[in-house]
């Protein structure tokens, strides 16, 4: 999202959780395609996103 307090969360819970939880910040393409393909279950709530082109993408993947 941009929000510094977000990514200072997660960066914490990657920290203590080290193994169990990964965050990782910017788009990898590689890793989205892995991502898409593991969900069953994709949701994405957005304010942003007119088109809904991940949520079809999502479906694609079957998820």
């Amino acid at each position: 999202s941009g929000d510094w307090e977000y990514e200072n969360f997660f960066k914490e819970m990657q920290s203590r959780y080290a193994g169990r939880v990964c965050a990782c910040f910017g788009f990898i393409p590689e890793l989205s395609h892995k991502i898409y393909a593991a969900s069953d279950l994709f949701l994405m709530p957005s304010r942003t996103e007119p088109c809904g082109l991940a949520q079809m993408i999502a479906l694609r993947y079957g998820a």
